[in-house]
């Protein structure tokens, strides 16, 4: 790794089969410049690393781990490292999930084959965050994951276009034309994916109800709480607040919505919420998620995080 990664163009992305193993050797890799070249940034130390592998739920605490990572630091081992706190502990069967604390994670969109595995690793809850076909009244049905065709181009006709999984509208937005058919598989006529029934969608896009359906068989608890993408969030958390806590007081969940940007921000809060945390630390648990509030930003989900971290606590306190 020392020798190939400095050649390749940036980003890189690392993988194994679950993540764990990966994010080791890679925070080595780190920790070893960070010794060796004065240069070398981002800069790792022991701490850092149980930080950074803390806050990414994994546990690398047992005396091996340990002693590598004091080999390759030059420090000794660390008599009290940062170890993360997750429920359930083997939630990396999962590893699509990413944890925001304790007992909250967040995901992207889930599969058919994904539920039997979230029942077999301890989760007792899913809340849904996707749109239905209906929302607030009105036609909202999302896009569904699609390979070699772009996202955000809108689910039905408009401006004289074609609905999204009709041929001629996927032929205009295929990623790359010259991609070869057997992208696709084997036995592909076209370069492209028109439907993806795995992931729950129909004929348009996602449905939300195909996935409800699926939810029967299971002994998992299905919610289906959603938001629009663009929010508003404020008045979406005032209203679900209340649901969001009693489901977390059941056992572990995972909040999905299409990429993961919307249960991020609402489960950091509510996992801030639940488990009396401030301002700084959900603003600091969004980034480390790759989702991060800021007044900047995120203007109304850093009110929305003001509202219910700062605001409603003083109301609380003075009374």
């Amino acid at each position: 790794m020392t020798k190939i990664l400095p050649t390749l163009p940036k980003p890189v992305y690392l993988h194994c089969d679950r993540g764990y193993t990966i994010t080791f050797v890679t925070l080595l890799y780190l920790a070893n410049q960070t010794r060796h070249n004065p240069d070398f940034t981002p800069r790792i130390t022991s701490a850092d690393f149980y930080n950074i592998s803390a806050a990414m739920g994994l546990d690398f605490i047992s005396r091996i781990p340990q002693e590598v990572v004091s080999e390759i630091t030059g420090e000794p081992v660390p008599e009290n490292p940062t170890r993360p706190e997750v429920e359930p502990e083997d939630w990396m069967d999962y590893w699509m999930a990413h944890p925001a604390y304790k007992n909250w994670f967040t995901a992207g969109q889930i599969t058919k084959s994904h539920i039997s595995v979230l029942e077999e690793v301890g989760f007792t809850s899913v809340i849904n965050q996707r749109s239905g076909i209906m929302l607030d009244g009105k036609p909202n049905q999302e896009e569904v994951n699609l390979l070699n065709i772009r996202q955000n181009t809108g689910t039905y006709a408009h401006d004289g276009k074609e609905p999204r999984q009709f041929k001629g509208r996927l032929e205009e937005t295929r990623i790359d034309p010259k991609r070869p058919n057997y992208f696709i598989s084997p036995t592909s006529e076209v370069n492209y994916e028109s439907r993806n029934y795995d992931e729950f969608g129909d004929d348009i896009g996602y449905q939300e109800l195909t996935e409800r359906l699926t939810f029967k068989s299971s002994k998992l608890q299905y919610y289906h709480l959603p938001v629009d993408s663009e929010g508003p969030y404020e008045a979406y958390v005032d209203k679900v607040m209340s649901q969001f806590l009693e489901i977390g007081g059941k056992g572990p969940v995972l909040v999905h919505c299409a990429s993961g940007a919307r249960a991020a921000y609402v489960a950091v809060l509510v996992a801030a919420v639940q488990y009396d945390k401030d301002l700084d630390w959900a603003l600091r648990r969004s980034r480390e998620l790759g989702f991060g509030v800021s007044g900047d930003q995120t203007p109304e989900i850093y009110d929305t995080y003001y509202k219910w971290l700062v605001t409603k606590r003083q109301k609380k306190e003075e009374l």
